[in-house]
C-alpha cells in the first residue's frame, strides 16, 4: 500500500524541475572528469543539493499515506492489517451506533496519537526547508 502511494506525477515533476534548478551542470561535469561514476555523483553531489526538494515532496506524501482511509479499507481484508485511521473510524462508528460513551475518549486520544508522529516529522525536517530557503541568498 505504501509503495504505490509514494510515487505521484506531481512529485516526479517537482523533483525533475528542482533537480534542473539546484544541481549545476558544471559540477556534474567536473565530477565526471574527476572519474566519479553516476551513482557516486548522485549520492555525493546531487542528493545533498536536492535535500530541500526531496523533503518538500516527501512530507506531503507521507502525510497523505499516514492519513489515508479508503485505500487500506479496500485493500486489507483482515482487521489486524488496518492502520490507525481506519481503526479510529470503525471505533467512532461503533460508538455512535451503540451509544457507548466509553469509546468516545478512546477515539479522541487515538486521534491525538495519530497526529503526534506527523507533527514530530514536521519539526524534525523543518531545518531542511529553512536551509533550502537560505541557500539562494548566498552570493556567488
Amino acid at each position: 500500500m505504501i509503495l504505490p502511494s509514494m510515487v505521484s506525477p506531481v512529485g516526479v515533476y517537482l523533483m525533475r524541475t528542482f533537480a534542473d534548478a539546484s544541481v549545476p551542470r558544471e559540477l556534474v561535469d567536473a565530477a565526471r572528469v574527476d572519474g566519479a561514476g553516476e551513482l557516486r555523483i548522485f549520492f555525493t553531489i546531487a542528493l545533498p543539493l536536492m535535500v530541500p526538494g526531496v523533503v518538500t515532496v516527501l512530507l506531503p506524501s507521507i502525510v497523505g499515506i499516514w492519513h489515508n482511509y479508503f485505500l487500506p479499507l479496500i485493500i486489507f481484508s483482515r482487521n489486524q492489517m488496518y492502520p490507525l485511521t481506519v481503526g479510529l473510524g470503525l471505533w467512532s462508528q461503533r460508538a455512535q451506533n451503540s451509544g457507548d460513551a466509553v469509546l468516545f475518549p478512546l477515539v479522541v486520544i487515538g486521534g491525538l496519537v495519530t497526529v503526534i508522529p506527523v507533527i514530530v516529522l514536521f519539526l524534525v525536517l523543518q531545518r531542511y526547508w529553512r536551509g533550502g530557503m537560505l541557500l539562494g541568498s548566498i552570493a556567488n
